[in-house]
């Protein structure tokens, strides 16, 4: 295989990894990928560089759970639970919305406005102006005997 190291094959290099014989020796003679382990061995150390020494973590640690030991949680659960009733009593009527009352409709007058629409055309209420022209053309419509002689 000819080439820079694949991906793979700088993971399992960083993880401890021995490459295969011509493939250690491409990184032995190849400064391009020299360089890529470097740069990722480099990172891992700046990244664990950053960590706080041991016993600077664990008296931060003490410090943190004494000052959490020395609160009380009931009382703590008890503000919340006083918050929490607190806004909910104030958003909740704000929240419910009442539906509005239905418009009262006269059904009498609706259905005789029907009654005068399909008395004139009924045709007319259940299809469009050129389906009526293809069904009954204007002039067999308008001839007295209903068909065009």
């Amino acid at each position: 295989m000819n080439g820079h190291l694949t991906e793979d094959e700088l993971d399992a290099l960083l993880c401890g990894d021995d490459l295969a014989g011509e493939r250690a020796d491409h990184l032995q003679e190849c400064l391009v990928c020299r360089r890529r382990r470097d740069g990722f061995l480099a990172a891992i150390e700046d990244a664990a560089a950053d960590d706080p020494e041991v016993p600077t973590r664990d008296r931060v640690r003490r410090a943190a759970l004494a000052q959490w030991s020395g609160r009380n949680p009931v009382a703590r659960r008890w503000w919340l639970a006083a918050a929490a009733a607190v806004l909910l009593a104030v958003v909740l009527p704000f929240a419910v919305q009442r539906a509005p009352a239905p418009a009262a409709v006269d059904t009498d007058a609706v259905l005789r406005q029907v009654d005068e629409v399909l008395a004139r055309d009924p045709l007319a209420v259940m299809a469009s102006d050129d389906v009526l022209e293809t069904v009954v053309p204007a002039q067999a419509a308008t001839s007295p005997g209903g068909s065009a002689s």
